[in-house]
């Protein structure tokens, strides 16, 4: 049965990758990191064994000059790795990354010699074909986010408070210039005249004909007008009723008051 990594190797091995490996990884994506990481299945190496009279032993992770696909990063134990023209051999451990070009070069092969000299030795290897499908979503993902990010800066702009012909901008705008003038009566009065001036020619527009519209009169000078004209017509009226009204000429009752006080004294 496959080995999968555990959830904290998982995180763990994207971050040196990101980290300390930057070049691998140079065109993915965090995402697409995580996710080649995940799906790649745990090796086993044994320890390697060598026959006598050979120098190297047979089963090799990398042979120099042999073209290879795979990139091993080693979790656990050891591996010897003999490299240059001098053949100096050194021993590598874990988080020890081998064979990052092969990811990116066809022709790669590896300048080195690399076997298992302590193990088992766990390691990770991740083929040149599963980093192509993952370099190919890496382009789509960084697409999709400048897609995202380019209907966003353009829905900002058109609910902005500058955008153009947008009434709720329009109308924020105005309040906020006018934010201390709404609070004087006057102008809501002046303004609700010219709120109700607007709906009428809209109506009218509406209608086919145009209604005039004028500024309302004055309270003030109404009621003057009223009082102009009912004095007027006092005037006009009877001249028993204005003395009446002055106190010039005795009513009705206070004669009838006169006759029973006359009888009273006699």
């Amino acid at each position: 049965m496959d080995e999968r990594l555990s959830y904290s190797e998982t995180k763990a091995i994207t971050a040196h990758l990101l980290t300390n490996y930057p070049k691998a990884v140079a065109m993915l994506t965090e995402n697409q990191v995580l996710r080649l990481v995940t799906d790649t299945i745990v090796t086993d190496f044994p320890t390697a064994t060598r026959e006598l009279g050979k120098e190297l032993p047979e089963d090799l992770i990398y042979e120099k000059d042999v073209p290879s696909d795979m990139c091993t990063l080693i979790l656990s134990g050891k591996v010897t790795v003999i490299a240059g023209a001098d053949e100096i051999r050194t021993d590598v451990a874990s988080w020890t990354l081998l064979g990052m070009c092969a990811l990116r070069d066809p022709q790669y092969k590896p300048d080195f010699t690399a076997f298992v000299c302590s193990g088992p030795c766990r390691c990770i290897q991740i083929s040149r074909e599963r980093f192509g499908q993952a370099l190919d979503a890496s382009v789509s993902e960084k697409h999709a986010i400048q897609e995202d990010s380019f209907l966003n800066t353009e829905v900002e702009k058109s609910s902005g408070p500058c955008a153009a012909n947008s009434p709720v901008a329009i109308g924020d705008e105005v309040a906020s210039e006018h934010s201390e003038a709404n609070d004087d009566p006057g102008f809501r009065q002046d303004r609700r005249s010219k709120l109700i001036a607007a709906l009428k020619i809209a109506s009218s527009r509406e209608l086919g004909r145009e209604i005039p519209v004028t500024s309302p009169t004055p309270t003030k000078h109404v009621q003057s007008r009223e009082v102009n004209v009912n004095t007027t017509t006092a005037k006009k009226g009877s001249e028993v009723t204005v003395g009446q009204s002055r106190g010039d000429l005795p009513s009705e009752t206070e004669k009838d008051r006169t006759t029973t006080l006359g009888v009273d004294d006699h």
